[in-house]
């Protein structure tokens, strides 16, 4: 148990640096970087996905950019959207109960 619990917290220390890098950029290329990484670290811990919260964000603003992220470019948002996604990464929080 204690091992899963430990396990649990290093995942969310991971997402916490990817969200935390995404919330306090500026430069689009890194944003675009970070989102990449994002997607691969949900795919890498796909049970995250069962959350409505992170399943929600991750269809809205990784899904729907996939191609713009595969090929390294920038996320072509307009200031409300940008706006908008960086206020649904800010309200996940991996440490509250999972939402399904």
């Amino acid at each position: 148990m204690r091992e899963q619990t430990d396990e649990y917290l290093r995942i969310v220390r991971e997402f916490d640096e990817i969200r935390v890098s995404i919330l306090t950029s500026t430069l689009t290329h890194i944003i675009a970087q970070q989102m990449n990484r994002l997607k691969s670290f949900l795919h890498k811990n796909s049970f995250l996905l069962r959350r409505e919260d992170v399943a929600g964000f991750y269809h809205r603003w990784i899904a729907k950019h996939e191609i713009e992220l595969w090929h390294g470019s920038v996320m072509n948002l307009h200031e409300e959207q940008y706006e908008q996604m960086l206020k649904e990464l800010a309200e996940i929080d991996l440490r509250s109960l999972p939402e399904t």
